[in-house]
């Protein structure tokens, strides 16, 4: 795999991306969740209570999530590029039904939370939607049939300053992300979440120890996890100290926020490791990883630093 080197200006290629996206077998994984904009409340669904699909015309790709038993949700996120396009991950605004598009307008139909479809409500005409979605992911077979994809979407329809209903469906594909929240350094502050339609990640090492590397949103960075002394890294629960133990395991946030050359260096002084999942193919090299951290750059820090990397776990 080719390998991110956070400090350079110049990080993304096409080969790059190829070798990100195409690391390792993914296993299917499902998930919705939404917030309903007439109540507020959140509803989270996943395989083991509801059933998901995903279905291709062309490059209309619907993504449709049932309840069993006849229980909620019934829903459906229906995506369609911009005109002569192929679906590809980033982001797309000023979405609209697809049978109302202008120009270059993508295509966006956010159903089953309001019991009507673009235009099928009396009063609603489906020219009268505003919404974006964000291609997160999106995989592909051999012959060019869509496998698997995420979608963060969010859609309303009585003006563009109505309640809308927000989410994030995933099917088929697992989850792909970097999240990191808090003080890195006395003077750099981190509140960001990194996804496929706006970033690269990359993975490397062993059992020894692994290094994370993203690059998105005007940022780099790049976390290094040890194990203690004389163990593998594994499934489990460690403390943290600045360098590995005999008891410690060790993590290491670097990073350029903003582009900036003057990011920060975040020793784990203090803190915890969860592994919640990790993967290593025959040789022994990481395959995928998914991690949570929470740490303290320095004894008197005032607040501590959070991370969630999600990789092909």
């Amino acid at each position: 795999m080719s390998r991110l080197t956070v400090s350079s200006k110049w990080l993304l290629c096409a080969g790059f991306a190829a070798s990100i996206m195409g690391a390792g077998p993914a296993a299917a994984d499902s998930l919705l969740t939404y917030v309903d904009p007439n109540t507020g409340q959140r509803h989270t669904y996943t395989a083991a209570t509801a059933d998901f699909s995903l279905r291709q015309a062309g490059e209309y790709l619907t993504i449709s999530v049932q309840g069993r038993d006849g229980r909620p949700p019934s829903t459906s996120v229906l995506i369609v590029p911009p005109a002569g396009q192929t679906l590809i991950p980033g982001r797309y605004y000023e979405a609209q039904c697809p049978g109302f598009l202008f120009g270059r307008t993508p295509g966006l139909v956010v159903s089953g939370w309001t019991g009507y479809d673009c235009g099928d409500d009396p009063g609603h005409d489906g020219d009268e939607s505003w919404g974006w979605y964000a291609l997160r992911q999106i995989q592909r077979d051999a012959a060019g049939t869509i496998t698997g994809a995420e979608i963060a979407y969010s859609q309303h329809f009585n003006g563009p300053d109505s309640p809308a209903v927000v989410g994030t469906v995933r099917h088929g594909v697992e989850p792909l992300s970097f999240v990191l929240n808090g003080l890195v350094a006395p003077d750099t502050y981190s509140n960001k979440g990194f996804y496929g339609d706006t970033s690269f990640f990359a993975l490397s090492g062993s059992t020894t120890g692994v290094h994370f590397e993203v690059a998105g949103r005007r940022d780099t960075w790049s976390v290094g996890i040890k194990p203690p002394w004389g163990q593998t890294l594994r499934v489990g629960t460690f403390a943290l100290s600045e360098f590995a133990d005999a008891s410690h395991a060790s993590v290491g946030v670097d990073g350029e926020p903003n582009g900036s050359s003057n990011g920060g260096y975040c020793p784990s002084v203090s803190g915890s490791l969860q592994i919640k999942s990790i993967g290593f193919d025959a040789a022994g090299k990481v395959t995928g990883l998914y991690a949570i951290f929470e740490q303290r750059c320095s004894a008197d820090a005032p607040q501590s630093l959070n991370g969630v990397i999600h990789y092909r776990r």
